[in-house]
């Protein structure tokens, strides 16, 4: 049984934003892959009173969400608050998520071009090669059982399962990612990372020269130093990418 604390969830308007965010800020590095991708994050209900999961209706590209436009369901029996549709996969692969790590706000699902190209070779371990694998190195877990249709309700819970106590990245054999963060802005940066990390990875690798790898005590010791210089990194990506959106789109 997990001992982890749950989350103190936000306000409703607040995640509501930044999940939109978020959304847009994916699409924008090229990460949407048709409407097959999916977020979701806890937060206060509207009035206040109980907490919802947050979670975008089927049909929509990334580039199209708005704050407006997600959906709230109970976080304990996945009914929806409201009218709308949402796909049943994304209901049961997140929600399973965030019952087994009640210590996260959200939750990220989503195919990208390097990442899911490392996920589809037969050794996608992630190596420690670059400060992007350093940052998240240990804390990647691995699904390596993938086989198909199954029930949904027990293979979501044992890809949850997976994520641990301390987990923040799943990489899915012949699939795609999983990311989890306490706020939505570190969930979107987990993607980023693994995403770009998977990319070095697989150009390295490309060039036939065996890959130089950092011990996992080199990465710890280097993980502070960065996060020393660049404090309160995730939120500055997430913001910083917006800042751009929302220049070009003037």
């Amino acid at each position: 049984m997990s001992t982890l604390q749950h989350l103190v969830a936000r306000d409703n308007a607040t995640v509501r934003r930044e999940l939109a965010k978020a959304c847009r800020a994916l699409a924008w590095y090229g990460m949407q892959d048709s409407v097959t991708n999916h977020v979701s994050a806890i937060a206060k209900s509207k009035d206040g009173n109980g907490i919802v999961v947050l979670t975008a209706p089927f049909g929509l590209m990334w580039q199209e969400i708005t704050e407006e436009c997600f959906f709230e369901m109970d976080k304990d029996t996945g009914v929806m608050i409201g009218e709308g549709h949402v796909a049943k996969v994304t209901n049961l692969m997140h929600l399973a998520a965030h019952r087994r790590r009640p210590d996260v706000e959200a939750v990220f699902h989503a195919h990208p071009e390097y990442a899911t190209a490392l996920c589809c070779t037969k050794d996608f371990t992630l190596r420690c090669i670059h400060p992007n694998s350093m940052a998240i190195i240990d804390r990647v877990a691995y699904d390596r059982q993938f086989d198909g249709e199954k029930d949904f309700n027990v293979e979501f819970d044992r890809l949850a399962s997976l994520l641990g106590d301390t987990n923040t990245v799943l990489m899915m054999e012949n699939h795609g990612i999983m990311t989890v963060g306490d706020t939505v802005a570190k969930a979107f940066d987990y993607m980023y990372k693994v995403e770009i990390a998977s990319k070095i990875q697989l150009n390295a690798m490309s060039s036939g020269r065996e890959l130089k790898e950092v011990s996992l005590a080199r990465a710890e010791k280097f993980r502070p130093a960065f996060a020393a210089n660049f404090p309160d990194i995730c939120q500055a990506h997430l913001d910083a990418v917006n800042r751009i959106i929302q220049s070009t789109c003037k």
